[in-house]
């Protein structure tokens, strides 16, 4: 149902069950300095460099920029290869492709629901839905940054890790669990700083086809 949305950004997760009880605990620290990380950073923006791998073999590369305001409101625009637009301002998902001159419109609430992405958006999220656990061996060619990956205890497959400098986002990997892995590198970035609201508003222009998928 989310399946164009989701594709943009590479946030089409399902999760792994951990049933190790020491790694539960380390986990439920886990829990504890991430949410600490992350209520450090109330707003970001900045542009990105994507990267997406299929058997890790690169297939392709996009950039593009994004805002992020806590709770809930994303602006994600991708501006090569393909432009699109993604903007959620805290009740629906809005995601313009201008080549088709269509937007979709999702629920938000339920686009979000046991996506990691949430945490990073929405201070009062149900972290005892996911394992949250540092990462030791850090990916090649990232000596400077911890490592945090995140998954749902309840489901199969794929996770989301998030790179820090200190307490900066600087890296997103997102890993669908069956081979193909996106690698988003943030930069230029800015964290605290007020966002214009219009970046979290999305208008609808005359002669755009609408597929509102919101129930």
């Amino acid at each position: 149902m989310y399946r164009k949305m989701i594709i943009v950004i590479s946030l089409s997760l399902a999760f792994v069950v951990n049933p190790v009880t020491a790694q539960q605990e380390v986990a439920v620290e886990g829990h504890e300095q991430l949410s600490a990380k992350l209520e450090n950073m109330q707003s970001l923006q900045g542009s990105f460099r994507q990267e997406i791998y299929d058997d890790n073999e690169l297939l392709q590369e996009a950039t593009g920029r994004f805002y992020l305001e806590r709770p809930a409101r994303l602006r994600w625009i991708t501006d090569e290869p393909d432009d699109s637009v993604l903007v959620a301002d805290g009740e629906t998902i809005y995601y313009y492709n201008p080549f088709i001159e269509q937007v979709t419109l999702y629920t938000q609430a339920e686009a979000m629901q046991a996506n990691p992405l949430l945490l990073l958006l929405d201070s009062s999220a149900n972290w005892d839905a996911f394992t949250v656990t540092q990462i030791a061996e850090v990916p090649a060619d990232n000596s400077d940054l911890n490592f945090w990956q995140i998954e749902d205890r309840q489901t199969y497959g794929s996770s989301l890790t998030l790179g820090f400098e200190d307490n900066q986002l600087q890296q997103l990997i997102v890993d669908d669990g069956q081979g193909q892995k996106s690698v988003f590198y943030l930069q230029n970035t800015t964290d605290n700083t007020a966002i214009d609201e219009s970046m979290f508003t999305f208008t609808i222009e005359p002669g755009v086809d609408v597929d509102d998928q919101r129930e």
